[in-house]
């Protein structure tokens, strides 16, 4: 479950991360509609040595609504895989709830995300094609800093995955950023090694998303 921002646009938002529990079968309702406005930071991180692969993504956002009547004050999605070729282990997995951390922005320039984050996971060996499920936390502690000024945005996408028909929809005000600091897990895991690949932070003042299972 490799999940990256896409590093030529100022597009992610909180709300993109429903996508992905949708795409890894973890949203039950067949019809799921997201909405949010306010304060958003994001960030993507992947690093990987002789053995080891890790890949990190954070979406975080204030004021998000899922339909029909649940409301997040301030929401994040941490999603995070590791894969070890050397053993054949792999391990993947989502946040529970999307409550555990607290955004807070700093003007246009600045952005912290702190707190602890309940994992719901997987793991599987290639090898001996053995699969189990397990919970963990992640303790999140991230900086974005801006390193460009804020520009409108507005753009829609879908993509149609078996099973699956998402489409977003956003506008607002974002700016390239990069995101430093740890993700680390309960076993002692750092996942961020160094600067993120791709990250935004800023303002939105309408994204939607929409996930259909037909």
């Amino acid at each position: 479950m490799k999940t990256r921002m896409p590093g030529g646009r100022l597009q992610s938002l909180a709300l993109a991360a429903a996508a992905t529990l949708a795409c890894s079968g973890l949203a039950e309702a067949s019809t799921a509609r997201y909405t949010q406005r306010g304060d958003t930071a994001n960030g993507n991180w992947n690093s990987n040595d002789s053995c080891l692969y890790l890949s990190a993504y954070v979406y975080s956002g204030k004021n998000v609504n899922i339909s029909p009547n649940k409301s997040i004050a301030s929401y994040v999605n941490l999603g995070i895989y590791i894969q070890n070729i050397c053993t054949g282990d792999i391990d993947w997995g989502n946040q529970v709830d999307g409550t555990g951390s607290v955004l807070a922005l700093h003007g246009a320039t600045s952005a912290t995300l702190k707190g602890t984050v309940a994992m719901s996971m997987s793991h599987s060996n290639i090898y001996t094609g053995s699969y189990s499920a397990y919970t963990t936390n992640a303790k999140v502690d991230l900086s974005f800093a801006a390193t460009s000024g804020p520009t409108r945005t507005r753009s829609e996408t879908s993509t149609i995955s078996p099973g699956v028909v998402v489409t977003n929809r956003i506008s607002g005000t974002l700016a390239y950023a990069i995101g430093t600091g740890s993700i680390l897990l309960d076993d002692g895991m750092q996942l961020i090694n160094g600067n993120s690949d791709a990250a935004n932070i800023g303002q939105s003042d309408n994204a939607t998303l929409s996930i259909v299972h037909p």
